[in-house]
């Protein structure tokens, strides 16, 4: 029977030369990793008897072995790489009809064959994809290439020198895309323990491959080496405005480093400056397809260590909001572990763009090569778009903004102080908006040359608040406004009703007032926008994200709520998943904190969430003691599940307690020193106090539409009182000061 074929359908975007071939999406075993059986240098073990031209085997390989992958159609291409998805892959070796290749660590490789047509071809003729295993071979190449000294026309090689001690050295080979085989000649060679060679009369701008390989006698050769790729440097200049509008290719000098994450030009509708910007994800999941920080190398500069210049650019969330990213340097521009971190960033919405400036300083120093990486916590990719590289203006606007000092109705803002040492000081905007300020927008307050520091009162509770500085140099000259910061004031304690329906959230964070805590190995929740329609979770949900290796362990808590011992509650929320067959587990407890210690009281516990939809569930309770309590929602499912979602929160009053009418209900003064005045529009039968322990402190039989209680004998704290009124009770807490 003909075999299926299978194909995992992925985003492939890039460019990719003849000379070797990663493309393709289809794996044949799918599914499947092969294991040579036998390495006695000779045998082919047979992966496929019917393999195709375009697919791709994965192969488990062991370090210190050497492998030989061949097919028996000897004019295919063969290109074997790492493990990762075409947008990341690192080729290790390629060539055609076989290629021998020295296992540096162990794991799995992807082993290609393409039609030899420069144009990665397919077909369906059938063809033996096999690979030969030898752990015998006695002149084994060196390991590690690493380059250095990276500059337009020449580079510094080395590598870690091969266990086999070669008498007579080791051999290099340089190509701008040829692969060397058995038979080609060396560029150049270097004698035995030397392990390093400066190559010069290279081209400026240009990629080049490296190969290396041990020379163990006259007669014995190593395998060359996995090939290593670099490009030499283009002539540094001294500004520059770039756009990526070009084409679908990095721009002439900018550069990908290293093979982690994924980055590459990307047509996007949303563009700044459209039609491409720059998409980057990196990752610090080791179980992910794509691993490791993608890194984006900026053109060269040659002031980028004088202190005279600074990088503004546009960035946003690709998907969600709250993706941090990092500006730095690169002292190898060749190795992307040598990247340097100058400052990082957090994109704050995937609709809007941020406009972010750096300011390096003399940080760089000698180094030319600026740089992005994204730093794959959270895995959250990120665009960036309209970057300019640009002197100094002479008004320069503060950097590094916080907070301290956060109450429910005030905060401290402070800032470091302008390079420019404004002689007027400098102008602050505080909004509860993300709208950046204009030149025109009339600002907040300011404070004098020298202050850097601002206290901010009359602010609500429970809100988000942003800001901004700006240097005012003279009258006629201030500085553009800083990048925006933001906090969020003390969140009151909630009262019944409370609901909470995530639509205030910036997906993916949780909304204000709320938390989560992860006590496991897993995901975080994290809130989605119409998560799953066809279940009904059609607006702003809470997700649990499954885990491809651990289990969910991780808790949402609300805000606090105020209870009363005795008096009946109900919370009511809808969960579900959206699959048919993998289950969900969901627990809800309530306690006196927001962590996992505190939720001792379980109202509910759905261990086999399946069906592909939505299910509403309300549980009565009766809380032992008056006080302010958080409910929890954990999530803890098992390993390789999917999603799990939580919505529409709603705490009330139980059966039997009809809320008062709260416009005819008067509590005055809270907090109160002494005499505390109630009054209702119904005969109040009597007024209860509780302390946040439970117990009743003092108790007033009434029997008229308004009272005062006399407090001035209970020590000051936080109080519970609990009114009666036509078999109606409403609980309001009361500060005593």
């Amino acid at each position: 029977m003909k075999k299926i074929m299978l194909t995992i359908l992925l985003l492939v975007i890039g460019s990719y030369i003849s000379a070797q071939c990663i493309t393709s999406t289809t794996q044949y075993p799918f599914n499947v990793s092969y294991t040579p059986a036998t390495c006695d240098g000779t045998t082919i073990n047979q992966i496929v008897t019917d393999g195709y031209a375009g697919e791709y085997s994965t192969v488990t390989v062991t370090a210190g072995i050497t492998y030989t992958f061949t097919s028996s159609t000897t004019s295919d291409l063969i290109t074997i790489s790492t493990l990762n998805t075409t947008e990341s892959n690192f080729v290790l070796a390629y060539g055609i009809g076989s290629v021998t290749w020295y296992a540096t660590f162990s794991g799995d490789v992807k082993f290609y064959t393409n039609l030899n047509d420069g144009l990665c071809g397919e077909d369906q003729i059938n063809r033996i994809r096999g690979v030969i295993c030898n752990n015998a071979v006695s002149c084994n190449p060196p390991t590690d290439l690493m380059f250095s000294n990276l500059t337009t026309n020449s580079v510094n090689i080395s590598w870690t020198a091969s266990n086999s001690n070669p008498a007579n050295g080791y051999e290099y080979y340089i190509s701008s895309s040829i692969a060397p085989n058995n038979t080609t000649t060396p560029t150049g060679s270097v004698g035995a323990g030397i392990t390093t060679v400066t190559i010069n009369g290279l081209s400026i701008n240009t990629s080049y491959k490296v190969w290396v390989r041990s020379a163990c006698s006259s007669t014995s050769k190593s395998c060359w080496s996995s090939l290593r790729d670099f490009s030499t440097m283009c002539t540094p200049v001294t500004d520059f405005t770039e756009n990526f509008d070009a084409a679908l290719t990095f721009p002439d000098c900018w550069k990908r480093v290293g093979n982690g994450g994924a980055t590459r030009i990307q047509a996007d509708a949303s563009a700044t400056s459209a039609p491409n910007l720059i998409y980057l994800f990196g990752t610090n999941t080791t179980t992910s397809v794509i691993r490791g920080k993608a890194i984006v190398a900026i053109r060269p500069v040659s002031n980028a260590g004088d202190g005279t210049h600074r990088l503004r650019f546009k960035a946003k969330g690709n998907l969600t909001a709250g993706g941090v990213f990092e500006v730095g340097y690169l002292p190898n521009p060749a190795e992307a572990s040598s990247f340097v971190n100058m400052q990082s960033f957090t994109t704050s919405s995937n609709s809007t763009y941020d406009a972010f400036t750096l300011l390096p300083g003399t940080a760089p120093g000698s180094s030319q090569v600026l740089a992005f990486r994204h730093s794959g916590t959270p895995e959250t990719s990120i665009l960036i778009d309209d970057v300019v590289w640009e002197v100094l203006p002479s008004c320069v606007e503060p950097t590094n903004l916080s907070v301290s000092n956060i109450t429910l109705t005030g905060a401290t803002i402070s800032w470091t102080a302008s390079i420019s040492a404004p002689a007027n000081g400098y102008q602050y905007y505080v909004s509860t908006s993300n709208v950046v300020p204009s030149a025109a927008t009339t600002p907040t307050g300011s404070v004098v040359s020298g202050n850097t520091t601002v206290i901010l009162t009359g602010l609500n509770s429970s809100t988000t608040y942003y800001f901004w500085v700006r240097a005012v140099c003279s009258i006629t000259n201030s500085s553009e406004w800083s990048l925006s910061s933001n906090f969020n004031t003390l969140c009151t304690v909630s009262t019944v009703p409370y609901t909470q329906d995530f639509e205030s959230a910036l997906v993916p964070q949780m909304p204000i007032c709320t938390t989560v805590q992860n006590v496991g190995t897993g995901n975080n929740w994290i809130t989605v926008n119409n998560p799953s329609a066809s279940t009904g979770f059609n607006s702003k949900t809470l997700q649990y994200n499954y885990s491809q290796t651990n289990a969910a362990n991780t808790w949402f808590y609300t805000n606090a709520v105020t209870l009363s011992a005795g008096i009946n509650y109900t919370i009511s929320y809808k969960y579900g998943n959206n699959s048919l067959t993998f289950r969900e587990n969901l627990k809800v407890s309530y306690g006196t904190a927001a962590n996992a210690a505190a939720m001792t009281t379980i109202l509910a516990d759905h261990p086999n969430i399946t069906g592909n939809t939505q299910t509403q569930n309300t549980v009565n309770f009766i809380p032992a003691t008056s006080g302010d309590y958080y409910f929890g929602f954990n999530a803890y499912s098992i390993a390789n599940q999917f999603f799990l979602f939580v919505d529409d929160i709603s705490i009330t009053l139980g059966l039997g307690n009809t809320s008062f009418n709260s416009s005819k209900f008067s509590v005055s003064p809270n907090p109160v020193k002494d005499i505390i005045s109630i009054s209702y529009d119904k005969t109040i039968s009597n007024v209860a106090v509780y302390n946040l322990l439970g117990q009743q402190v003092t108790f007033k039989a009434v029997n008229a539409d308004q009272k005062q209680i006399d407090l001035s004998n209970l020590v000051k704290g936080t109080y519970i009182l609990k009114v009666s009124a036509d078999d109606i009770i409403q609980c309001i807490k009361v500060i005593k000061e």
